[in-house]
């Protein structure tokens, strides 16, 4: 096997220890809900969202099967307990933990991050039984609301609270219908104390993996501390840059966390705007600078047609994110684990698109290392709609003369296809016997060539034309991440900058600026513009 999936099997050892590892400091796991679950006689149901403000978190955060430990104090002695994290509520950022409990009062106990930054990996303990208790009453809800864990630098995390979240009651609605019905009219329990317009700032504890001694004697604690500012904070540092999108006129476009849309105006300055929400923006449609559609979290779709000033909520029927938006002749597209189109996007009148199977492993569990979320890509050329699914080895083609679905299946998955036009595509594929490779198509996708195989982690690939290309390549022995260029269509490469000096996580977005001739790379929120012939980089925000 190639070097990228030795590495990936090395991942899944490992993550399966911080399983169990997890599961062992939890105690027991709760059961997982169904939709369909009613809330038992004797106990009652337990929510908290937590979002890390982050590009890149660790498995255990993001993938982990028990989820956040938890426990109830009692006059014989403490109990532990797992929450169970919902799959099928969210991907990315956002975490949302949730379960049934017997009555009593409760704490959370911890959050364990690992993080990789270059070559060095690092450990974060965030104590969250600073956060005080909540009481669970049987027949009722206890909503905890949404936790933002936000750094401000050095090794200072920010616990940003918001209380009565209404964003996690419409959860509950959604996916939860039974429980919500039966607890309608007896009120939700939130903390004890709350703590609303407060931030807990914790030093938090990050060490080199070699680090032999407990985390406990390194965290400084810190006093609660009164900042009215620390959401609006938040949401100015927003991070991630999703499925980015550049109109005509040159302005770029991009989903971020916290509700954020990112834009870099005519003039090269970086705005942001704020949809009132904090789910993650996860795909972006810009009609022109006016008339923007923000596709997010737990099927929010927003639209605003004053430039982002202000925003009107779209109905849809999908519950998880949505990650694809594409309007074609009057026509709305939208895509997450079931593709849906209407002609009447303010009437909810939307249909199913059965043409577009999804298989079973992609369905809902989109692993959020991807940079927070892989992106869907479509184009029209030659008369057809073409889209392009992660992860999966279809192309779906739509003909508009005709309204017929036909598919175009290829030998490998697709990582993320982007088109330059007239039939050209390229793409990062993936094969079981044969890793990563970077291949282009001449057809619109009937026939594939591979350009060169490298080893390791291949992402972000970059066509500036048919010649000319850049691609981010991760290496797995010395967990650098390296800019490549080539000049021959792909068929060569040469190393262009291994940002030692950045340490740069893995992974990052890599996106080219068409119309003003400029190659840019995001990474937990900070975007950087290349100058000196790719050798040097400016960091724009």
């Amino acid at each position: 096997m190639s070097g990228y999936y030795n590495n990936a099997v090395v991942k899944l050892i490992v993550a399966g220890l911080l399983a169990s590892f997890l599961s062992a400091c939890a105690g027991s796991s709760l059961p997982r809900l169904k939709p369909t679950d009613a809330l038992e006689p004797d106990k009652g149901f337990v929510i908290i969202r937590i979002i890390n403000n982050v590009d890149f978190v660790s498995q255990n955060f993001d993938r982990s099967w028990v989820g956040l430990p938890i426990r109830l104090k009692t006059n014989e002695g403490d109990r532990k307990f797992g929450f169970t994290r919902d799959l099928s509520a969210t991907m990315g950022s956002t975490q949302i933990f949730l379960g049934q409990l017997p009555q009593g009062t409760y704490d959370l106990l911890e959050l364990n991050v690992i993080s990789i930054h270059g070559n060095r990996r690092y450990y974060s303990w965030l104590p969250l039984d600073k956060l005080g208790t909540f009481k669970v009453v049987p027949g009722h809800i206890t909503n905890l609301g949404t936790i933002i864990c936000q750094p401000v630098g050095g090794r200072l995390y920010q616990f940003i609270h918001i209380n009565n979240d209404t964003e996690v009651q419409e959860l509950i609605k959604n996916n939860y219908p039974v429980v919500y019905k039966g607890a309608s009219g007896k009120g939700m329990i939130g903390w004890d104390n709350s703590w609303d317009n407060k931030s807990l700032l914790e030093n938090i504890f990050i060490a080199p993996s070699d680090y032999p001694k407990s985390l406990e004697s390194k965290v400084a604690q810190k006093d609660i501390l009164y900042k009215s500012t620390a959401l609006s904070f938040a949401k100015e540092h927003s991070a991630g840059f999703n499925n980015p999108r550049q109109i005509a006129t040159g302005e770029i476009f991009a989903g971020s966390k916290l509700g954020q849309v990112l834009v870099k105006e005519r003039d090269g300055k970086w705005t942001q705007l704020d949809t009132g929400f904090t789910r993650e923006i996860t795909a972006v449609l810009p009609i022109n600078r006016n008339i923007i559609y923000a596709g997010g979290e737990e099927g929010l779709l927003l639209v605003t047609n004053d430039g982002g000033k202000s925003w009107k909520r779209v109905e849809t029927p999908l519950k998880t994110s949505i990650l694809f938006i594409e309007q074609i002749s009057g026509r709305f597209f939208i895509g997450g684990d079931l593709f849906y189109e209407t002609r009447n996007i303010a009437g909810n009148n939307w249909r199913a698109i059965d043409a577009i199977k999804l298989n079973n492993t992609y369905r809902g569990t989109i692993p959020s290392n991807k940079l927070n979320y892989p992106e869907y890509t479509s184009y029209i050329d030659n008369g057809k709609f073409y889209l392009f699914i992660p992860y999966s080895n279809t192309i779906f083609v739509l003909d508009l003369s005709t309204n017929i679905w036909s598919t175009i299946k290829t030998s490998f998955d697709n990582g993320n296809v982007y088109s330059l036009k007239n039939g050209f595509l390229y793409n990062v594929g993936y094969s079981l016997w044969f890793g990563p490779r970077i291949v282009v198509s001449h057809d619109f996708g009937n026939s594939w060539i591979t350009t060169h195989d490298m080893l390791g982690v291949l992402y972000s690939p970059i066509f500036k034309d048919n010649q000319n290309a850049f691609v981010l390549r991760f290496n797995p022995i010395s967990r650098n991440v390296i800019l490549r260029k080539s000049n021959d269509g792909g068929k060569s490469w040469e190393e262009v900058n291994d940002f030692n000096d950045l340490e740069l996580p893995h992974p990052s977005k890599l996106f080219y600026d068409y119309v003003n001739n400029k190659l840019y790379f995001a990474v937990d929120g900070m975007i950087y513009i290349a100058s000196d012939d790719l050798k040097s980089w400016t960091k724009v925000r």
